[in-house]
């Protein structure tokens, strides 16, 4: 099953907020008996519907970041967004597109996480993988593109033989499961799934070297279309940890807080 959710599908002309889009666009979007939908996190006056509605555009300023995130939660999958990034004098700036488990100190969680930079200056992306709260497995690729001229989609696919990030198709990263060897893995909690701008020139360019100007703007665009695919194992189905498959229907559950 996959679930495809895009701007253009909707003449919906003046949303003010992500929710209100992601509603609005679930009239027209109806898949497997269900509609999908997203909540803003944080900051709703920093996110705005752009271009015509074929795009999201999501402000960073010296108030306030923002994010969004789907409210239902996912356990393996593949996931996809489209994303302009920042361009210009970018520095200080981290641009996320990552899976949580919002579970706190225990949280599972696979990161995209876009670190600006001076004009002229190639953009970082940082991946890291957190299994049951323990992190620090980040691994850093200069981009070999300008991620700021166009929307390139990036990829998570998580299952639980492997995580593999892509960008534009191309597999940056593999981690494999190693449990056999003692590594923990993300493969209990169900994630759901985020994209957030804000500033962290404490470390993102140079080790926090080069700090954030504020009197550049900076805004970043996605969420042009966003793509929700469930896996399937050799031996059996992936269904999302949400969901529960009904006559061949994934029907919504009620969602629970993981501990």
């Amino acid at each position: 099953m996959s679930i495809t959710i895009s701007w253009l599908s909707t003449d919906v002309s003046s949303i003010e907020t992500i929710v209100t889009g992601w509603q609005l666009i679930n009239e027209y979007l109806t898949i497997s008996g269900s509609s999908r939908d997203f909540k803003v996190t944080w900051s709703e006056s920093h996110i705005r519907q752009i271009d015509g509605g074929r795009a999201i555009q999501l402000v960073l300023d010296q108030s306030s970041g923002c994010g969004f995130a789907s409210k239902m939660q996912y356990l393996f999958g593949r996931v996809s967004m489209r994303i302009k990034l920042i361009p210009g004098d970018s520095a200080g700036t981290v641009t996320a597109f990552y899976m949580n488990s919002d579970t706190d100190n225990i949280r599972d969680e696979l990161d995209f996480e876009f670190l600006g930079n001076r004009t002229g200056q190639p953009y970082t992306v940082q991946t890291n993988i957190y299994a049951h709260g323990k992190g620090d497995r980040e691994q850093r690729i200069n981009l070999w593109f300008d991620p700021s001229v166009d929307f390139h989609l990036y990829t998570i696919l998580w299952n639980h033989r492997q995580i593999v990030f892509y960008v534009d198709d191309v597999p940056i990263r593999v981690y494999k499961n190693n449990e056999a060897k003692g590594i923990p893995y993300p493969k209990l909690q169900s994630m759901g799934v985020y994209s957030t701008l804000w500033e962290a020139d404490d470390w993102a360019t140079r080790g926090g070297l080069e700090k954030i100007d504020w009197s550049k703007a900076h805004s970043m665009h996605t969420t042009r279309t966003l793509t929700l695919k469930d896996v399937q194992s050799q031996d059996q189905q992936i269904v999302p940890q949400t969901q529960k498959l009904v006559g061949g229907c994934y029907l919504p559950i009620p969602q629970r807080r993981r501990s």
